[in-house]
């Protein structure tokens, strides 16, 4: 058990080296940081397909500028040996935290996640099976530059998911999902607000979405995103490496790898004495852990050492 855990710190400790041999790279639009160790390219185009992704989640809720309650930062790394799995955005200590390999387009369950938090932070609750229907709808989106395509089906689809690809892309209901989701959030009686925005009660739009999803014959949809430019639209600047350790901390953090995360938090206290946000982490590391004196300890440090959070 020993040498395992000095074999896990020898690790954490060559990561951290070669972590302050890379360049990493920031570039920010709305909510969403991204910071980037495989360069400026991956960046800006990884923050574009966000952008493009916002976008179109917002235009379905009548949104023209979707936010977030705390930041999305995703890491991107390297692609290859060092590359990270993709992991979802997730509570870390001072924002969302999400990881990307730079090769990698951001996965169904990876967009889900995402469009919850946006959802959640922008639009009133809506009926679980509506909620459930768009966020499996919308993380199935692909982009390709300005090209977005819609409607491709998941692994498993379901009824809830049906449903919504019935009123998003059927002849029938095209163009009235927005005034159903808007009717809904103004907490109109369901009745009233199905008819009045697609001309039909809920329990018949259920029956047609099940004779839907029996069918099994969903179509696409290809259309132009927003007009931007990631190599011109989004400047990056360069992440001093204590900002780029903290970064790796929080991602270990949010991924529930506290191990690792309290590793990297000491390390960085260690190099930069007084840091509140490493004080802020091990805190929420111990808390997370159930050793809630340490939790105390480490909070309190950071409030002494200046703490914004």
């Amino acid at each position: 058990m020993i040498l395992e855990m000095r074999r896990g710190c020898l690790g954490l400790w060559l990561a951290l080296c070669l972590a302050a041999q890379d360049r990493w790279v920031e570039v920010r639009s709305g909510p969403f940081q991204v910071l980037s160790a495989a360069g400026e390219r991956p960046a800006q185009e990884t923050l574009g397909r966000l952008e493009q992704f916002r976008y179109v989640f917002g235009r379905v809720l009548s949104r023209e500028d979707l936010r977030s309650v705390w930041p999305i930062r995703v890491l991107v790394f390297r692609a290859g040996r060092r590359a990270e799995p993709p992991s979802p955005p997730a509570p870390g200590r001072d924002s969302f935290v999400a990881g990307l390999s730079a090769e990698d387009a951001p996965p169904p369950e990876w967009l889900r996640a995402c469009a919850r938090i946006l959802l959640e932070a922008n639009a009133r609750r809506l009926p679980a099976e509506i909620e459930s229907g768009l966020l499996d709808y919308y993380s199935m989106i692909a982009i390709a530059g300005l090209r977005i395509t819609v409607g491709r089906a998941p692994a498993n689809p379901d009824l809830n998911w049906a449903r919504i690809h019935l009123l998003s892309l059927h002849p029938d209901y095209y163009g009235k999902l927005r005034p159903l989701l808007h009717n809904l959030q103004q907490g109109a009686d369901p009745g009233p607000a199905w008819r009045n925005a697609v001309g039909k009660g809920p329990e018949e739009i259920q029956k047609e979405a099940a004779a839907y999803l029996a069918a099994g014959n969903f179509a696409s949809e290809t259309f132009s995103g927003r007009p931007l430019n990631p190599r011109t639209d989004f400047r990056p600047e360069t992440l001093e490496p204590p900002a780029a350790a903290l970064a790796q901390a929080d991602l270990r953090l949010a991924q529930g790898r506290l191990t690792e995360a309290r590793a990297l938090y000491q390390a960085l206290l260690k190099a930069h004495p007084g840091l509140a946000e490493a004080q802020e982490g091990l805190g929420l590391a111990a808390l997370a852990a159930g050793a809630a004196e340490d939790a105390r300890r480490h909070l309190a440090a950071a409030l002494q050492a200046g703490s914004r959070n």
